[in-house]
């Protein structure tokens, strides 16, 4: 995951691990809304049409809430950072839940 939150479009680019061996790798870019509004990122083959927007919570946490518009699935993401360490909570509507840990980079 990269966030871009400084540049005149703020911008995300996720990239997934394959389900499957040799399968395709899903990847998606696109605007985040950094005004209390969603920013549409238009469908791209199969790919799903977002909405997305952000904000910071607190000094170190930063929520991310991306929106289905076909599928109905509603995405929120916190990511809180610590140095060089991020905590990423994901918590999606149909009961969906992970959390991870990473590495902060440039």
């Amino acid at each position: 995951m990269k966030l871009d939150l400084t540049g005149s479009v703020p911008s995300y680019d996720i990239t997934f691990a394959s389900a499957a061996p040799n399968g395709q790798v899903p990847h998606f870019t696109g605007p985040i809304g950094m005004d209390g509004l969603f920013r549409v990122r238009e469908a791209q083959g199969q790919e799903p049409v977002l909405a997305v927007k952000g904000s910071w919570v607190g000094g170190n946490s930063f929520q991310v809430t991306s929106r289905s518009l076909l599928e109905g699935v509603v995405s929120t993401n916190l990511l809180k950072f610590h140095g060089s360490q991020v905590d990423l909570a994901l918590e999606e509507n149909n009961g969906n839940r992970a959390q991870v840990r990473g590495e902060a980079s440039e």
